[in-house]
């Protein structure tokens, strides 16, 4: 939840995506499932880790994106 409340662009983005009961709160579920999504999506080379590079190049691909 904390990645999202400092992060206006993942937080929109996971408000659109995830936001299931369309309520403009992210529920702990809801975060849960961002958080995993936004995981595979910026690591880059799978090793389960999320560099600062691999989490600006996904921000960058999110703000560019949606």
């Amino acid at each position: 939840m904390q990645l999202f409340e400092r992060d206006w662009v993942l937080m929109n983005w996971a408000l659109k995506f995830f936001d299931s009961n369309r309520d403009i709160l992210l529920e702990p579920n809801e975060a849960d499932a961002a958080a995993d999504a936004f995981r595979k999506m910026a690591d880059a080379n799978g090793d389960g880790r999320v560099t600062p590079q691999e989490y600006a190049a996904a921000r960058a691909q999110i703000l560019s994106r949606y």
